[in-house]
């Protein structure tokens, strides 16, 4: 039978290396994400703070033909 010994071991270190990086590699997009997060919610809390309060104006409601069918009579 052949000694194939050192090859699963080889494919165990190899498998076990790649799902490693794997999870390395959500672990710092996980940290960048957070880390874009809290920059964003600075910048969104900067702008609220400098930009001067609008106040809503109630646009007029546009007349309907009826009221100017009333009105022309």
């Amino acid at each position: 039978m052949p000694d194939t010994l050192d090859y699963m071991i080889t494919g165990y270190a190899l498998g076990l290396a790649l799902v490693a990086l794997i999870i390395f590699s959500i672990w710092w997009r996980y940290r960048s994400l957070k880390a874009d997060e809290a920059a964003l919610a600075r910048l969104e809390q900067d702008i609220r703070e400098s930009a001067p309060v609008k106040t809503a104006q109630p646009k007029p409601e546009p007349a309907s033909e009826k009221a100017d069918v009333a009105e022309a009579l």
